[in-house]
């Protein structure tokens, strides 16, 4: 139970790091470039430590904290100190609160 919730919360933050098209600058300078490189490294090297920070955290119902987590407790954690992303606390709230995409992706 707990790798299905690691992989799925992991699965979700790598899949928000990388922005969509549509927010790309058609015409980038080489500066900016390696600036985005960097801040995304940045943000990949500060996910992976916060993650293995969380590593054999035992499973917990209700959890948000490193004495026993849920998988809606460490997406909810790891967005906000990651990412500076508040989103909500329950899975029911989460899923309340998504945008339903189209299905059979």
């Amino acid at each position: 139970m707990r790798t299905v919730c690691f992989l799925f919360t992991l699965g979700v933050i790598i899949s928000a790091c990388n922005p969509s098209a549509r927010f790309r600058s058609k015409t980038v300078s080489t500066n900016q470039t390696a600036a985005e490189g960097k801040y995304s490294s940045d943000r990949a090297n500060n996910l992976e430590k916060y993650i293995s920070d969380w590593l054999n955290t035992p499973y917990r119902y209700g959890g948000s904290t490193k004495n026993g987590v849920d998988c809606s407790g460490f997406s909810s954690r790891v967005l906000l100190d990651v990412y500076n992303i508040e989103i909500p606390r329950t899975a029911e709230d989460q899923y309340n609160q998504g945008q339903k995409i189209r299905d059979g992706w």
